[in-house]
């Protein structure tokens, strides 16, 4: 009798070990992915202001474009 309980209070012991080591590992991997989804955020909100910058780029010169068109005709037909 005091082997069956000594068996199961060394399954005990084990797989609470086991149990913790994996509560760890599990808590660790949980530590990465928000880490790797932060610089993800972080990486994807900057290369959202650069292509609002490009596009405000893009429409100004668009402007200009068509300003500088728009004096040319009107030198040409002066």
């Amino acid at each position: 009798m005091a082997l069956i309980v000594l068996m199961l209070t060394s399954f005990i012991i084990g797989a609470s070990g086991v149990a913790w080591w994996l509560n760890r590992r599990w808590q660790n991997e949980v530590a990465q992915a928000q880490q790797t989804l932060a610089d993800a955020l972080q990486q994807h909100q900057q290369e959202q202001a650069e292509s609002k910058a490009l596009r405000q780029q893009v429409a100004d010169l668009r402007f200009q474009l068509t300003r500088c068109e728009n004096d040319l005709k009107a030198h040409k037909n002066s």
